[in-house]
């Protein structure tokens, strides 16, 4: 009725655990073109979240990957 789309995450980077090196994981070995991460606004996460961001970002432009909006990714 109101023409939104539901989109799903493809890339849990597992941030809820609180270890910097399980996200590291996660990102260097799912992070692939057109990827939608979820990463948590929690409690649970608020110690490692701005590394969480910063390694993100290095990991995408290391693979020469450009961040968008989901409608860009979904073409």
């Amino acid at each position: 009725r109101l023409g939104l789309k539901n989109i799903m995450w493809s890339l849990l980077t597992y941030d809820y655990k609180n270890d910097i090196n399980v996200v590291k994981f996660a990102v260097q070995k799912f992070l692939k073109d057109n990827s939608i991460i979820v990463l948590h606004d929690s409690l649970k996460s608020k110690e490692i979240i701005a590394d969480s961001i910063e390694l993100i970002i290095n990991e995408a432009e290391k693979k020469g990957f450009t961040f968008g909006e989901p409608d860009e990714c979904l073409k």
